[in-house]
C-alpha cells in the first residue's frame, strides 16, 4: 500500500511506477494506492484518482476503486 494523496499528479504517477515494479520484484500481484477522495480537488473531481486511472490503463492495468473506500485503488499486477 502506498499513500499518495497529498502529491501532485506528477509526482504521484512517479511514485505509484516505483511502487508497482517493487511490488512485481517481490512477487506481488496487487497494489492498494491511497488517492483519497477528491474533496479538496478544484469542483470536487478526483484528478489525481482519474489520471492514476488513465495511466494504469495505458499500460493495460487494471485499477479498480476499492468497494470499501473510494480513496483507494486497488492496481491489479501481472504475475508469472
Amino acid at each position: 500500500t502506498i499513500d499518495i494523496h497529498r502529491l501532485r499528479v506528477r509526482e504521484a504517477l512517479r511514485q505509484t511506477e516505483i511502487a508497482i515494479r517493487d511490488t512485481l520484484i517481490a512477487g506481488g500481484t496487487q497494489l492498494r494506492v491511497i488517492v483519497g477522495r477528491g474533496n479538496h480537488s478544484q469542483n470536487k473531481l478526483p484528478a489525481l484518482k482519474l489520471a492514476l486511472m488513465a495511466e494504469m490503463q495505458s499500460h493495460h492495468l487494471n485499477a479498480d476503486v476499492d468497494p470499501s473506500n473510494p480513496g483507494v485503488l486497488v492496481v491489479s499486477l501481472p504475475f508469472a
